[in-house]
C-alpha cells in the first residue's frame, strides 16, 4: 500500500472508533514497518494479510516487529496427505518415495513424515538411521534433512509401542504434533507415511496411543496402499470400512506389486473398486522409478488442513 492510501485508512479508523467505539480489524496489502506503526498508532487491534506465503518467508526482524506490536501472526499451511496400508511389508514406504518425488518433479515444495519407525540399523557411531526416511529421501531427491523426518526411531523391527517397550523412549502425541507442525511450516506439500496397517498402535501403555490420533488431530486425508495379489480383496475392503466406520476420508487406492495382463490383479482392481468404491488411482509395478499418476489429480488429494490445527 502507499503512504496516501494508509493515511486515508489511518483517518477512516479513527473516526470508526471515535464514533462507534468498536475494535478494527483491518485486510491489507504488503506493509512497511512505518505504516505498521501507523495503523497500530491509528486504533487497528488486528491486521489480516490475505497472503499465502508460508513462515520460512517472513525474516527475524518482521516476526519481531509483528510481536512487538501486539499482533497474531498465523501463517499459511501446507497441504498435507497420509499413506496407509493394508499392512506391513506391502510397498507403503517405496510408494511414498514415488509420490514425494512426483510432487517434487512438478515444482512443488515437497516433504515427508513419519511419527515413529521400528527396524532401523546404526551408524558407525551408534546413532539409528531412520531407515524408511533415507529410502524416500534418496527416490525422491528432496533436500528436506532427515531430522525432520521422523521424531521417533527405534532398533527393534517390530510395532512402534513394543519397540518403544523394549528400548525406551514412548512416543508422546505432543511431540510428533509439534514436529510435523514444523514441517508443515516449512514446505508447502507434506506426505505423511503410517506404521504397518491403520490399526498400528504408537504406544499401549498408560497412555494409548493409535495412529488414527494423529490421523484425527490433524484431519488428514488417506490414500491406501495394497499389494496387487492374492489376498488384497479382504485386506482392502476390511481397511476402507474400518476407516470409514472411524470417519477417515479416503481419496483413493494404490495398488504396489501389480502385473499388468495378470488376470489375479486385473481382477482385484475391479473387486476392490466395486466394493469399497473407492478408486485405484494408480499401480505401481516392481521396479517402477515414477508414478503413472497426473501430476494434477496427486495434488488434489492433498488438504489444506494445517498442522495448527485443533
Amino acid at each position: 500500500m502507499s503512504d496516501t492510501e494508509v493515511d486515508a485508512m489511518c483517518e477512516a479508523v479513527r473516526e470508526t472508533k471515535e464514533k462507534v467505539g468498536i475494535s478494527v480489524c483491518g485486510s491489507f496489502g504488503l506493509l512497511n514497518e512505518q505504516q505498521f506503526r501507523r495503523l497500530k498508532e491509528a486504533g487497528v487491534t488486528r491486521v489480516h494479510n490475505n497472503l499465502e506465503i508460508p513462515n520460512r518467508n517472513y525474516n527475524k526482524t518482521d516476526m519481531a516487529l509483528l510481536k512487538e506490536l501486539g499482533y497474531e501472526v498465523r501463517f499459511a499451511m501446507s497441504k498435507n496427505l497420509f499413506i496407509t496400508g493394508t499392512g506391513t511389508d506391502v510397498g507403503k514406504t517405496y510408494v511414498t518415495g514415488l509420490i514425494v518425488k512426483k510432487l517434487r518433479e512438478g515444482g512443488a515444495s515437497s516433504a515427508y513424515y513419519k511419527a515413529a519407525m521400528s527396524g532401523n540399523e546404526r551408524r558407525t557411531d551408534g546413532t539409528l538411521i531412520p531407515g524408511d526416511a533415507l529410502q524416500v529421501k534418496t527416490m525422491s531427491g528432496v533436500e528436506q534433512p532427515l531430522e525432520e523426518m521422523c521424531p521417533y526411531i527405534y532398533e527393534t523391527a517390530v510395532s512402534p509401542h513394543l519397540a518403544a517397550k523394549i528400548e525406551g523412549n514412548p512416543i508422546e502425541m505432543e511431540c510428533v504434533l509439534k514436529n510435523f507442525d514444523r514441517v508443515c511450516g516449512t514446505y508447502d506439500y507434506v506426505t505423511v507415511e503410517g506404521s504397518g496397517g491403520i490399526f498400528c498402535p504408537l504406544r499401549f501403555d498408560e497412555q494409548k496411543v493409535q495412529l488414527e490420533d494423529f490421523i484425527k488431530a490433524r484431519s488428514l486425508a488417506c490414500l491406501m496402499i495394497a499389494d496387487a495379489g492374492l489376498g488384497t480383496i479382504n485386506a482392502v475392503v476390511l481397511t476402507a470400512e474400518y476407516m470409514k466406520a472411524r470417519k477417515i476420508p479416503v481419496k483413493g487406492i494404490i495398488f504396489n506389486h501389480y502385473e499388468p495382463g495378470n488376470p489375479l490383479h486385473e481382477d482385484n482392481r475391479l473387486m476392490c473398486e466395486a466394493m469399497t468404491g473407492l478408486n485405484v488411482v494408480a499401480c505401481v509395478k516392481d521396479g517402477d522409478m515414477d508414478l503413472d499418476i497426473p501430476f494434477e489429480l496427486l495434488e488434489g488429494f492433498y488438504e489444506e488442513n494445517g498442522g495448527n490445527r485443533k
